[in-house]
């Protein structure tokens, strides 16, 4: 679950083995990506509970629904969170622009929708994150506290489950 690979699904389904580009420069040409789709490493979807192949056509179906994981939604880091059981601040940061998302500076700008805004606390909001100018404002207005390890399963997945209705009600719709 690294900040690459969650960049990487919320813009491809071409997320292909090794090999795949070890025959391709042999071959001097681009091969078709399907034989080598990363589909089977059953070890690491049984120790992140998910499943690729249903994550790769939820990252389809939200590329083709809003642009990406997270188009119309804006993401707020709290501070203590970056670094601390997380990537970075400049990788969370990537990670939420790789996904169509807006990463904000802070909550007061006025460029953020309460109902379509994701704050990142720790895994237990400190007193001293919810105390963070806008934080409770926009809690009580809709926003949605995710911990980081709530935040990677969003990614892992491509789904937005239990945050975007959009993605509870057409749950069933996938792309072959």
């Amino acid at each position: 679950r690294t900040p690459k690979l969650m960049i990487c699904l919320c813009n491809t389904s071409n997320v292909v083995s090794l090999q795949w580009l070890e025959q391709s420069a042999r071959m001097q040409t681009v091969l078709d990506t399907k034989p080598f789709l990363w589909l089977n490493d059953k070890k690491a979807q049984k120790a992140y509970n998910f499943d690729m192949e249903t994550t790769l056509n939820n990252g389809m179906l939200a590329r083709k629904r809003r642009g990406g994981l997270l188009g119309g939604w804006c993401v707020y880091i709290c501070q203590g969170v970056a670094g601390n059981k997380a990537p970075p601040m400049d990788e969370l940061r990537m990670m939420v622009e790789g996904a169509s998302g807006i990463a904000l500076d802070d909550l007061l700008s006025g460029d953020a929708e309460f109902t379509k805004t994701i704050i990142l606390t720790g895994d237990k909001p400190t007193k001293k994150q919810l105390a963070e100018p806008g934080v409770a404002e926009f809690k009580r207005k809709g926003a949605r506290l995710l911990s980081p390890s709530s935040f990677f399963d969003i990614f892992i997945n491509q789904n937005l489950f239990g945050i975007d209705q959009d993605d509870e009600e057409e749950d069933d719709e996938t792309f072959g």
